[in-house]
């Protein structure tokens, strides 16, 4: 995999005019040529490795079942993954960065009662979910979790 060059990395090694560059198709990064094996099938143009794993992990998370929705932030590309329990709850994800290792952090780290207490301060929740049923509609999805992130582990 290749590495990211900065605007001061590209001026230094552009002093050199042997030296050429990659541009991903994708993000408009550029790396040292030669960086860059992935190639767009229908345009033929660069993809770096960094953008491959990204639609690869995208299109995992969707067949899943989630929906995946992705933003860049402070120069890192992120998304909120969302799907819903089985109660019927949205639950959105947020992924800052977007990679498997964060998703698998948010199971491990998944708090049933702290998502209950959550839920909780909406009325509409209270009316819809016992306590007892929340506690049930929240272990499932954190189960459900669970052997999403066990796959994505292989991935």
């Amino acid at each position: 995999m290749g590495k990211k060059l900065t605007v001061e990395e590209i001026n230094e090694h552009s002093k050199n005019p042997n030296q050429g560059f990659d541009n991903c198709s994708i993000c408009n990064g550029v790396e040292l040529a030669g960086s860059m094996n992935e190639v767009n099938k229908e345009s033929f143009d660069l993809i770096c490795s960094e953008c491959v794993e990204r639609a690869k992990l995208q299109a995992f998370f969707e067949e899943q079942g989630f929906q995946v929705h992705l933003f860049e932030q402070d120069n890192e590309q992120n998304a909120e993954v969302e799907s819903w329990s089985d109660g019927g709850v949205d639950m959105i994800i947020n992924l800052l960065p977007f990679t498997k290792e964060e998703f698998i952090k948010y199971v491990n780290d998944f708090d049933i009662d702290e998502e209950i207490m959550l839920n909780r301060q909406d009325k509409r929740y209270c009316a819809d979910f016992t306590l007892t049923q929340s506690l049930k509609d929240f272990k499932k999805y954190h189960t459900g979790l669970k052997k999403v992130s066990t796959k994505l582990k292989k991935l």
